[in-house]
């Protein structure tokens, strides 16, 4: 039978083992510059945390595009349809120079940005809408898995070190 305290330092061990690898994993999937996390808007990298648990760690991106980055879409998501909806299109000029009064029209089945391009520095243009039916498919940047995969190596490497360096390193008697 193992006594209690090589238990109690072992599981320690173990634990410390499990934070540190936890740790240079996170801190692998943040790199950009070995092509880790991708850098868009910063958006992605900047919602990246590292919960530590009591027996274990957690590793979370919470922006809300995180797991198609990671994962990607296998094939063309449509938009869920929110049945038909009027809107506004305001006067403008078509590009052979026809006038086109403000108007309404009826779009199905799709998700509609509006945005105001920039004119200038400091002025912006007139708003543009548009419909957007789909979600293109996309292969997955497997960031977090390839960071998984460069350092879950070392795992048993860490839970050794911690057991040999830790605070609780157990020294063994010479018994009868």
């Amino acid at each position: 039978m193992i006594p209690s305290t090589l238990q109690a330092a072992i599981k320690r061990a173990l634990i410390q083992g499990i934070h540190a690898n936890g740790n240079k994993i996170y801190y692998r999937s943040q790199d950009t510059v070995g092509c880790y996390v991708p850098v868009d808007t910063g958006k992605l990298k900047a919602s990246g945390s590292l919960i530590y648990k009591a027996e274990s760690l957690l590793i979370r991106y919470s922006a809300p595009h995180a797991a198609i980055v990671e994962t990607g879409l296998e094939t063309a998501v449509p938009l869920d349809g929110t049945g038909e909806r009027q809107i506004y299109i305001p006067t403008h000029r078509r590009k052979n120079g026809a006038t086109v009064k403000g108007h309404y029209r009826t779009v199905q089945d799709g998700k509609i940005i509006s945005f105001r391009p920039k004119i200038s520095k400091f002025e912006r243009g007139p708003e543009i809408t548009r419909i957007i039916t789909e979600h293109s498919a996309r292969e997955g940047q497997e960031f977090l898995k390839r960071a998984v995969l460069k350092e879950i190596v070392c795992l048993s490497d860490d839970m050794e070190k911690a057991f040999l360096t830790g605070p609780n390193t157990v020294k063994f008697k010479k018994g009868k």
